[in-house]
């Protein structure tokens, strides 16, 4: 409002307003009302009290409280952007006709302000339109980049770059560190008899049971096709051969619904390595785990095995 237009010995003209349509756009009903009430303060302390600023302080209240309304309304964002801006230059409009009824070039005054004021919501619509479309692809892209596109899980690079901050924390904070390789028994066989698009439920699903079956702080990442992990932190050796067992039981007992509404039973191999209690070298952990899935695969799968 410092740098507003005076119109008048006390009206001035600016684009207040809009500032109050982005805080119900992007901020919701409570920042709306809360922005109009700050301008109305502002408008009256800073201007003093007079006939032009109690207008302007109870219209910027109006305005915040109808779009607050119009924020409810079950339409498209760009028509509610559209209705508040309407709305907020007919109020303003009216607020102009009550305290320039007297000047000769209030038509003048209208004509230019609607032009200037239509023209920058416009303007601010798109260009916050386009920031917030940047951002969205930018968290899309960020998530894609971390995340199994199948699954939904953690892909390769995300568990990777997991494992390394665990093994610096192991290291400093003296912890445990566990962890479960995961590999589908004869899943091959699966996609073969059934077709890769049920071979997906499968992975699907049984990601869906390692997120049920697992604790809040555990990370389970898609490493390969059929090949899952799950990072334990602070877990012991028994600790993860209980959780590994769990998983196992869970997975062998569930009912995979297929496209056709049949449904397949699947096992699972699984090792287990945890630091310090059966791997004495972390950069050895994830190795160790391979090779006690190798030996659950050699000894008859759908079996828990440990490398000790």
């Amino acid at each position: 409002m410092i740098f507003s237009i005076h119109i008048g010995n006390t009206t001035i003209l600016d684009l207040r307003h809009i500032a109050i349509i982005l805080s119900g756009i992007y901020g919701g009903i409570i920042p709306t009302i809360v922005r109009g009430v700050i301008i109305g303060i502002f408008r009256i302390s800073y201007f003093g009290v007079n006939i032009s600023s109690v207008i302007a302080s109870i219209n910027m209240l109006n305005i915040a409280i109808v779009c607050s309304f119009i924020l409810e309304a079950k339409i498209k964002e760009w028509k509610k952007w559209l209705f508040m801006n309407l709305y907020a230059l007919i109020m303003i409009t009216i607020s102009l006709v009550i305290l320039l009824k007297n000047r000769n070039d209030i038509i003048y005054i209208f004509l230019n302000y609607w032009i200037i004021a239509i023209s920058a919501g416009v303007f601010v619509y798109y260009l916050v339109w386009h920031v917030k479309t940047d951002n969205e692809r930018f968290r899309m892209f960020k998530e894609q980049s971390i995340k199994d596109f199948l699954t939904g899980l953690n892909n390769v690079r995300e568990f990777d770059l997991v494992l390394n901050k665990l093994i610096n924390k192991v290291k400093e904070d003296k912890e445990k560190l566990s962890i479960l390789i995961i590999d589908i028994d004869y899943f091959k066989k699966v996609n073969d008899t059934h077709g890769h698009q049920n071979g997906n439920l499968v992975l699907q699903e049984l990601g869906r049971i390692l997120c049920r079956s697992c604790r809040t702080g555990d990370i389970i990442s898609r490493i390969g096709g059929e090949e899952f992990s799950i990072l334990l932190p602070n877990c012991s050796y028994y600790q993860a051969l209980e959780v590994g067992e769990r998983i196992r039981r869970d997975i062998q007992n569930h009912k995979f619904i297929l496209l056709d509404n049949a449904n397949i039973n699947v096992t699972v191999s699984i090792g287990v390595a945890t630091y310090p209690d059966t791997v004495g070298n972390l950069d050895e952990l994830v190795m160790k785990a391979d090779e006690a899935l190798y030996k659950a695969k050699q000894t008859g799968r759908n079996k828990v095995c440990a490398c000790i």
